[in-house]
């Protein structure tokens, strides 16, 4: 989930634990260590994101696995958008 502030970012890390924790999904901050492949939400900053992104980007991998959907709790700024549709299959802007 893709935040313009932390503060927005952490209410939603918050508010996701409470709604998809309980069902076994990890909800997590970008960047925190993940130990499992299981399905999991990461939130974060846009400056966040692009960072793992860049991160991830740069990893060799055995398969390139499912694309993610990238969800804005705002619309997405227009500096941002050819950026975020380009490293995800789908875009939802709520």
């Amino acid at each position: 989930m893709l935040a313009h502030d932390d503060r927005t970012a952490q209410s939603l890390m918050e508010t996701c634990r409470k709604v998809y924790g309980s069902g076994g999904t990890l909800v997590s901050r970008v960047g925190e260590p993940s130990f499992t492949s299981e399905r999991r939400i990461s939130v974060g900053t846009y400056r966040e994101i692009a960072a793992a992104r860049a991160r991830f980007d740069n990893q060799p991998r055995l398969s390139a696995g499912v694309l993610p959907t990238a969800v804005a709790v705002d619309p997405v700024p227009d500096s941002e958008r050819d950026s975020v549709r380009s490293r995800y299959s789908r875009l939802v802007e709520l």
